[in-house]
C-alpha cells in the first residue's frame, strides 16, 4: 500500500460497548466508530433501524470472535450492490497503483 493511502473501516459498535472500539493494528486501515460518534447506545440503534423499516435486524453475538472479512465481504456482495461495486473498484485501483507503469 502506498504511503498515505488507507482504508477507513466503519465499525458498528455502540456506546454500551465502547471498550471494543480499537485501532485496526494495520497502518493502511483506520477504524472509525460512527455509532459512538453519534452517541448511540443499543436501544437508540434499534429504534433508528425500526423507524426506517429494519425492525427485524438482529444483533450479532460473537463475543471475542471477530467476524471474518470473507463473511463480511460476502454479505456486501449479496446485499449491497453499490457497496460491492465500490469495493471492487477500490481493489482494482490499489492493484493498478502497485504495478509498475
Amino acid at each position: 500500500m502506498p504511503a498515505g493511502v488507507y482504508v477507513e473501516e466503519a465499525i458498528g459498535i455502540s456506546t454500551d460497548e465502547f471498550i471494543r472500539a480499537m485501532d485496526s493494528g494495520l497502518r493502511f486501515i483506520r477504524n472509525v466508530f460512527p455509532l459512538i460518534e453519534l452517541g448511540f447506545d443499543r436501544d437508540q440503534c434499534v429504534r433508528y433501524l425500526a423507524e426506517r423499516g429494519f425492525g427485524d435486524t438482529v444483533k450479532v453475538r460473537l463475543r471475542g470472535v471477530p467476524v471474518p472479512r470473507q463473511r463480511r465481504m460476502a454479505w456486501i456482495r449479496d446485499h449491497d450492490p453499490d457497496g460491492w461495486a465500490q469495493a471492487v473498484e477500490f481493489d482494482r485501483a490499489i492493484r493498478r497503483r502497485r504495478r509498475p507503469g
